[in-house]
């Protein structure tokens, strides 16, 4: 939908759905169509009997050098399009180190949940000169970006996740070979920097590649002097948008746990024609066309996004012995079937097949996006799985690669070995489900798995994982308490928290890390702080796995009591029992959570069907 689609609705008394603005937003081009989409906002929630889909409430700081109301108000838009209510702060024109290294600044008394630091790029090219070596180049750089280091940084007590953004290269630079072979020119000091930033930050703080997007649009539209020398606007003003959807993207992402599955068609989205009309051979696919190149590109990014974590599906209207002959034999097919966790191929409708991929997969509609050339069947989806996010293709496959390369819908903030080895670990799914279907009860089927456990320690290379686990999942998640990496790092070195995380694995794969626990001691009580679990290994016995774990923790200090937490969320009722499941009394409730205690003392170890490696939990 156009947002000149959209205002027409809107000013005929047409509720729109919540999600028509967040598509509309994306598209946006310029301030002036963002500004009227927030006036049509406005009317939209006014209409009478719409009420706004409301969401988790997140706290946003943005700060930096240059003026940035008109980027933070994009942002807090943008957001809230998305369900999200967002409140936003913004530093004061030039108080952005004041507001970052006072514990007592207005920014921190605000007490964000993530900080938007924007870098003017002004700073860095006036900083740069023709005339310094590289050793005098690299000195200034480290300097300011360990400054930055120091800024970057969470008060103690405190848990916030930052966003950078890069710099952007000036817009006119010295013309010919010296902008590119001297290290002090302003065009290499600034990819320089950036490259240091990601160096340095990048384990703690999402980077937004501003540089890339500048590039894309080109910087005489990125950038805008007159606007920079009036009232230090840092970008022009239409390309304000472009920054807040690009960080908006990032914020929600980091909340709100990835798509998982792309599901897509076949005919005239991964190739071109129709392969039961015009055969195996007759399909537009590789070098024999420009169209037919374009499609096969359009296969190479989704293998990409595979390899990034996403998983990927086929929900085709065909014979399916035809389908699975152009994966297997077509010369110049790029994806196989093994990069296919479901193919489901005949004449039903798309809806009822995606509902039936979510089922054998065990993942919530909420996480398939599914990609069609035909507008009948995305409205036919939207309509009977509106919780399916879809993706309309082009007639013109170009289109369709670009479509996808932009689209927020497939957005990653990082990638883990388990997203890696995402695919394998669904494809077995399905073996497990056929199992589950062949034994007589619950009981042989989980004995029948054969699964195994390693419960350790959190250690360097699992606290990506471990803070991925946190931020995103919101399901299995008994307090909802986020943590980046570096606050579990942290914490890991207290002497009074144990981290530990569980890797299970059966006789069909290996799940990966699936849960992550940190408990802290207070006294003779160990509390726990936070319980996350993948939804996928729900009720196979880690649950049960992880409070005898938290019993020998328990014994371990000398504590004498357990004590869990459940603060509830829209979204985490599925656990709201779990603690009076596992045997602990309820104590006490208050306005923000249910408290639940397990004497050590009266404990009996659950049984289970998890074999359980030698643990390595730490001292």
């Amino acid at each position: 939908m156009k947002i000149r689609q959209l205002t027409e609705l809107v000013k005929s008394g047409v509720v729109q759905p919540q999600d028509a603005f967040s598509s509309v937003f994306a598209d946006c081009e310029s301030l002036a169509d963002a500004l009227k989409l927030r006036k049509l906002w406005s009317i939209n929630a006014s209409l009478k009997s719409h009420t706004i889909e409301r969401g988790e409430g997140v706290r946003i700081a943005v700060t930096g050098s240059g003026t940035l109301d008109y980027l933070a108000e994009l942002i807090g838009d943008a957001l809230c399009y998305e369900g999200v209510e967002a409140a936003v702060y913004t530093s004061s024109f030039g108080e952005y180190v004041s507001d970052l290294m006072n514990e007592a600044s207005s920014l921190w008394s605000f007490d964000p949940d993530f900080v938007v630091f924007v870098t003017d790029g002004s700073r860095l090219w006036e900083s740069a000169s023709l005339t310094n070596t590289a050793e005098e180049t690299e000195d200034w750089i480290r300097k300011d970006i360990e400054l930055l280091d120091r800024l970057v940084s969470c008060p103690s007590g405190r848990s916030c996740q930052f966003l950078a953004l890069n710099a952007l290269p000036p817009d006119a630079a010295f013309p010919g070979s010296l902008r590119v072979s001297q290290p002090g020119s302003a065009w290499r000091f600034v990819q320089r920097w950036n490259q240091e930033l990601v160096d340095v930050l990048g384990e703690r703080a999402f980077i937004i590649d501003l540089f890339f997007e500048a590039a894309r649009v080109g910087l005489n539209t990125a950038l805008n002097k007159r606007q920079w020398f009036e009232s230090k606007v840092p970008f022009d003003l239409d390309f304000h948008v472009k920054v807040a959807q690009l960080a908006s993207a990032a914020l929600k992402n980091a909340r709100t746990a990835d798509k998982k599955v792309l599901v897509v068609d076949c005919d005239n989205t991964i190739w071109g024609g129709v392969v039961g009309d015009d055969g195996i051979d007759g399909i537009e696919l590789g070098s024999t066309s420009s169209r037919g190149q374009a499609y096969a590109a359009i296969q190479s990014h989704l293998l990409r996004l595979k390899d990034a974590g996403m998983l990927l599906a086929v929900a085709s209207k065909n014979q399916m012995e035809t389908v699975e002959a152009v994966f297997s034999d077509h010369p110049e097919m790029v994806l196989r079937p093994e990069d296919v966790v479901s193919m489901k191929v005949n004449w039903e409708p798309k809806a009822d097949n995606i509902a039936a991929m979510a089922i054998d997969l065990n993942l919530g509609l909420e996480s398939f996006v599914f990609l069609d050339d035909n507008p009948a069947e995305i409205e036919i989806v939207r309509q009977f799985l509106p919780s399916v996010s879809t993706i309309q293709a082009s007639e013109d496959p170009v289109e369709t690669l670009q479509v996808l390369l932009d689209s927020p819908l497939l957005f990653r903030n990082s990638l883990t070995q388990e997203d890696a080895d995402r695919t394998e670990q669904y494809r077995s799914e399905v073996g497990r489900k056929q199992l589950e279907t062949s034994v007589s009860n619950y009981d042989d089927y989980l004995r029948s798995l054969e699964m195994s456990a390693d419960v350790n320690a959190i250690s360097d290379l699992t606290v990506p994982r471990a803070a991925q686990l946190i931020n995103k999942s919101n399901q299995f998640n008994l307090t909802t308490i986020r943590r980046t990496e570096v606050e579990l790092k942290s914490l890991s070195e207290d002497q009074g928290w144990n981290i530990f995380l569980i890797r299970l694995s059966d006789r069909f794969g290996d799940h990966g890390i699936i849960s992550i626990v940190l408990t802290k001691v207070r006294g003779p009580v160990l509390e726990v702080d936070t319980f996350v679990m993948s939804c996928r290994v729900l009720k196979r016995g880690v649950e049960q796995l992880v409070v005898n774990t938290l019993i020998d923790i328990a014994k371990m200090h000398g504590c004498t009591e357990v004590l869990g937490c459940y603060r509830p969320t829209k979204k985490n009722s599925i656990v709201a029992s779990l603690y009076e499941d596992l045997g602990f009394s309820h104590s006490e409730t208050s306005a923000k959570e249910d408290r639940f205690v397990l004497q050590v003392a009266d404990y009996q170890p659950f049984d289970h069907h998890i074999a359980v490696n030698p643990a390595e939990l730490g001292d």
